[in-house]
């Protein structure tokens, strides 16, 4: 619970602050690179289900109703430990970007008008 706050927290400090940048930096080409930004930003709803499989996959997560690992389960101490740390790692990897597009933005951002805006 805790990291899905702050994962809601983060994106809208990053929606608060990228989406006026680009109003103020190209005001008269911003709709066209917001759509060119969505569309890169939006890729990892093809990329993440895809990544998220295939670590399930090696880390041996049954996928059936009643199966270890499934959601109709009553314990964690049937989940076999390659499972959870398979979460681990997804979790893990959604955390890192999150952290790293924040860098990125804070570091590199400049709020200076183009040239060629």
């Amino acid at each position: 619970l805790a990291l899905i706050m702050i994962t809601h927290f983060c994106g809208g400090i990053n929606a608060a602050g990228s989406y006026c940048v680009i109003l103020d930096i190209f005001p008269a080409s911003a709709a066209s690179f917001t759509g060119v930004d969505n569309t890169i930003a939006q890729s990892t709803g093809i990329f993440a289900p895809l990544l998220t499989g295939i670590l399930l996959d090696r880390g041996h997560c049954p996928t059936g109703g009643s199966e270890p690992g499934s959601a109709s389960m009553s314990t964690l101490d049937e989940v076999p430990e390659s499972c959870l740390h398979a979460w681990h790692v997804c979790f893990g990897i959604c955390a890192a970007l999150y952290a790293v597009g924040w860098l990125l933005f804070v570091v590199l951002t400049v709020c200076d008008k183009r040239y060629w805006a």
